[in-house]
């Protein structure tokens, strides 16, 4: 086992711990990853700060494996996708002034960048099949409200499946 394989593996560890514990805490499936911020800040004093952590945390450890792992020609889409997931981490704070449009644009730019380099390195399958997935959980217990959080979770999920895989 490499250790490129190791600090994936423990970047997702860390992801998966987070968002875990987030469902555990909360009793509720939030709308969105980031709305676990201002959840776990009302409900659990502070625990908010977790969030940005986590994202800065999982950026920082995957980018230079996933840019190791890149063909030459989508790296920018690694590029845009973790510096994207930076912009999330540093505007946790969504819901007032400029960080809003940050953090919405940011979040956008992330997941797009991502699915696109998920599905043109050759994993397309492992995207498909996790939103498969989200959207039969969406349908099956009635969630559309949490369609960007299962979005979100599908997106990511892709990514780390995909890396692990290489």
């Amino acid at each position: 086992m490499n250790s490129s394989f190791v600090i994936i593996l423990l970047s997702f560890a860390i992801l998966i711990a987070y968002v875990v514990y987030s469902l555990v805490t909360l009793k509720v499936i939030p709308e969105s990853l980031s709305e676990t911020y201002y959840r776990l800040n009302y409900k659990k004093k502070g625990l908010g700060r977790l969030f940005p952590i986590t994202m800065f945390i999982c950026a920082a450890t995957l980018l230079p494996i996933w840019l190791d792992y890149s063909k030459d020609n989508f790296q920018w889409l690694v590029f845009l996708a973790c510096s994207a997931t930076f912009f999330v981490a540093v505007t946790p704070n969504y819901y007032e002034g400029l960080e809003r449009q940050v953090h919405y644009g940011a979040a956008v730019v992330c997941c797009i960048s991502a699915i696109l380099w998920t599905m043109l390195s050759g994993t397309w399958l492992i995207p498909i099949i996790n939103f498969a997935f989200a959207l039969g959980y969406m349908v099956l217990y009635n969630r559309k409200k949490q369609i960007v959080f299962l979005i979100e979770i599908a997106t990511l999920f892709s990514v780390y499946i995909s890396l692990l895989l290489q």
